[in-house]
């Protein structure tokens, strides 16, 4: 079961970070950093609608599709004044886009494993419970399999 490992993180109950969406999508994060980050780029309030080839409030979901990041956004006009606004929606949008997805799987692992539990573990310790080890040891398997 190869899942992203925020999705690991979210079922433990760790918030997400900026961090996690660089690790899944590092080109996405740095050009919103650049959105933001203007400063010696030549890019002016003036020519920010030609520079920049967005129109509005639209960003790219994990699927590479485009979505309005809030309500509404398809008719918010994305300019030099509301930029920084638009890259915060848009890491906010990308960090909770699985949140209905990653819910329906604890509510699956409920059954086994009570929620409570899972915000106790760190998501590396409940992807190895139930992924198992990426890699066995020989030694390992040789002291704990016996062979007929």
């Amino acid at each position: 079961l190869h899942l992203a490992a925020w999705v690991w993180k979210q079922l433990c109950c760790i918030p997400l970070t900026l961090q996690d969406l660089e690790d899944v999508d590092l080109l996405y994060v740095r050009n919103l950093q650049g959105i933001l980050n203007l400063e010696n780029s030549g890019i002016t309030e003036k020519n920010f609608t030609v520079m920049i080839p967005l129109e509005s409030f639209v960003g790219q979901s994990a699927g590479g599709k485009p979505v309005p990041i809030i309500p509404g956004g398809n008719s918010i006009p994305l300019t030099y004044a509301n930029r920084k606004d638009y890259v915060e929606r848009t890491i906010e949008y990308r960090l909770h886009e699985m949140d209905q997805q990653v819910l329906a799987v604890r509510e699956g692992m409920s059954s086994i494993v009570p929620v409570p539990l899972l915000s106790l573990m760190t998501d590396r310790h409940l992807e190895q419970l139930v992924c198992g080890m990426p890699e066995v040891p020989v030694e390992l398997l040789k002291r704990m399999v016996r062979y007929r």
